[in-house]
């Protein structure tokens, strides 16, 4: 995998090795934008989340700080307003007249 490259400092803290951060931006900067031009929205999301934790580690651990609890409650508002939005395509004449069908998706982006 991505990490495979690492080992411990004296300190204790994980060492990248440079080949590891190199696949990291290379996954963040290059794969996960081709992934999503391609339409493989689950495999940008995996790309995006394990280069960003490996890149911007601080970042990530702050992040991650704040969402700890909330994501059920983001996950019941997100079910909610997907719902109504999709309430108020369906119910709009001109609209539904152009689309053989309508879905809306959502998700909350998790650290």
């Amino acid at each position: 995998g991505i990490v495979e490259d690492e080992s411990m400092s004296s300190s204790g803290s994980v060492v990248l090795s440079r080949t590891t951060l190199r696949t990291a931006k290379d996954a963040l900067l290059v794969y996960a934008p081709l992934a999503q031009r391609l339409g493989m929205q689950r495999l940008k999301s995996e790309l995006e989340n394990t280069a960003f934790q490996i890149l911007y580690r601080r970042q990530y651990s702050v992040a991650s700080a704040l969402y700890t609890g909330e994501i059920d409650d983001m996950k019941t508002i997100i079910q909610v307003l997907s719902s109504r939005i999709e309430q108020l395509l369906r119910s709009d004449p001109i609209f539904i007249d152009q689309v053989d069908e309508v879905s809306v998706s959502s998700r909350v982006k998790e650290p």
